[in-house]
């Protein structure tokens, strides 16, 4: 229950699990902090640094969270990445970085952009690097616009450069997280599209509802049940008495751009269980009406 608590997304995670990640930080394996700085490693399940479980400083109710998520397998995975959670991802020791980075973290311009600019996540490098662009910089160490005054103001001493090694510190991300490589997403709808006359069929889910706004939403834990509880299931299945139903799943164009894709669940002639399903996804195929009727039956 901890760990899926401090999985949660920010508005609403309790106080503890902001303390927790620094605490986190605080205990990280020091070939990370030594990089960059326990206050720039913010999550280790959205970066790719790790705790320290024998630091004496780590609390026992924290090293037990951790050893639970290795044990269950907590593992970043993207399904479904967007541009606001590009943004949010945190910058450094990016979850997919290429495997060579193009720019150090521990040069000149890291620490600059660590320690004058407090960028931390990979939209604040974004806006750092394309700031001159938007406010007619000339990219040059002389330049007296507002962004390279407002910048020097802060300690940075050659702006203009900085802000072209930022460019190159988002090379370091792969081209799929990028947020240079994709545009803004449009505004998102309610999806409550129109049902067609008679009503013969019910949405399956609304996929704008679970569409992740933040990157540790990406979060997902993973378990293999045991066998004791495996019987205790198959047990008390016997004693309810087994359900049989029938579910499949069909589709018009399938394998072409407008594809669209229904499921169904049959339990019996006139049985008010059945049902017919409107699948609303990105991508639709047979396969994914036939995996929506499984699901949702």
């Amino acid at each position: 229950m901890k760990l899926c608590t401090f999985l949660l997304p920010p508005e609403l995670r309790p106080r503890w699990c902001e303390i927790a990640e620094r605490i986190l930080a605080e205990n990280a394996i020091l070939q990370f902090a030594n990089q960059i700085g326990s206050n720039f490693l913010i999550n280790p399940f959205t970066q790719g640094w790790r705790v320290n479980m024998n630091s004496d400083a780590l609390p026992d109710s924290l090293e037990r969270m951790m050893k639970t998520a290795e044990k269950y397998g907590a593992t970043f995975v993207p399904l479904k990445i967007t541009q606001v959670v590009r943004k949010r991802m945190p910058y450094w020791f990016h979850w997919v970085n290429k495997p060579q980075l193009v720019s150090q973290y521990y040069d000149k311009w890291g620490r600059c952009q660590q320690l004058n600019h407090g960028i931390k996540y990979v939209g604040q490098m974004l806006e750092h690097a394309t700031k001159g662009r938007r406010m007619n910089c000339k990219n040059r160490i002389t330049c007296k616009c507002l962004a390279c005054y407002r910048d020097r103001q802060e300690g940075c001493e050659n702006p203009a450069q900085c802000r072209r090694n930022a460019g190159l510190k988002l090379d370091n991300i792969t081209p799929e997280w990028d947020p240079r490589k994709h545009e803004d997403d449009p505004e998102d709808t309610d999806g409550n599209e129109p049902e067609p006359p008679g009503g013969e069929y019910t949405r399956a889910w609304n996929p704008h509802s679970a569409t992740p706004s933040w990157p540790i939403q990406l979060v997902r834990i993973f378990t293999t049940p045991d066998t004791q509880n495996s019987r205790r299931r198959a047990a008390g299945a016997t004693r309810r008495g087994d359900v049989e139903l029938y579910t499949d799943g069909s589709c018009l164009d399938n394998g072409t751009d407008d594809a669209r894709c229904g499921s169904g669940i049959w339990y019996g002639p006139d049985d008010p269980r059945n049902r017919a399903l409107r699948v609303v996804l990105p991508a639709q195929s047979n396969n994914v009406g036939e995996l929506v009727a499984v699901l949702v039956a």
